[in-house]
């Protein structure tokens, strides 16, 4: 297995936040919309705020389900594929969905913490980050035949 440089799992991250969010406007407007101009109308600062805690836990929600979801069916995000890096088990198995959930989940609190959790990537020889620790999962590179 060929460790993914750094370089491609920025561009992978950056691609899948951009995936995000255009899911979570989708989403947004789509089932929010409603709510959010009443919202706005209202001039409450209790309604803003209850709107604004709601879409927070949307988009927490989106992009949990976007990140396990992808990587237990396809062992990795529409980030991850255009660059050709996949998330393995550390044994070089295939990603279970208990592993992609941790993983997802982990991934979401690093990100609540000023992505402290994808800084520790640049520190170990294996560039994992903590949702990749956690998880026992290993972000790699299709071996070129």
């Amino acid at each position: 297995m060929i460790i993914a440089p750094l370089s491609k799992r920025v561009i992978a991250f950056s691609i899948d936040e951009a995936v995000s969010v255009t899911l979570f406007v989708v989403v947004l407007f789509a089932i929010d919309e409603p709510e959010l101009v009443a919202a706005a109308q209202s001039g409450s600062n209790l309604e803003v705020q209850k709107i604004a805690s709601k879409f927070i836990l949307h988009y927490a929600i989106i992009k949990f389900l976007y990140q396990a979801i992808f990587v237990y069916l396809y062992g990795a995000t529409l980030g991850k594929l255009a660059v050709k890096i996949y998330c393995v088990r550390a044994d070089g198995s295939s990603m279970d969905i208990a592993t992609a959930a941790i993983r997802a989940a982990v991934r979401l609190i690093s990100e609540m913490i000023f992505y402290m959790g994808f800084l520790v990537a640049l520190f170990t020889n294996s560039r994992q980050s903590l949702h990749d620790m956690a998880a026992k999962t290993l972000v790699v590179e299709i071996e070129k035949e």
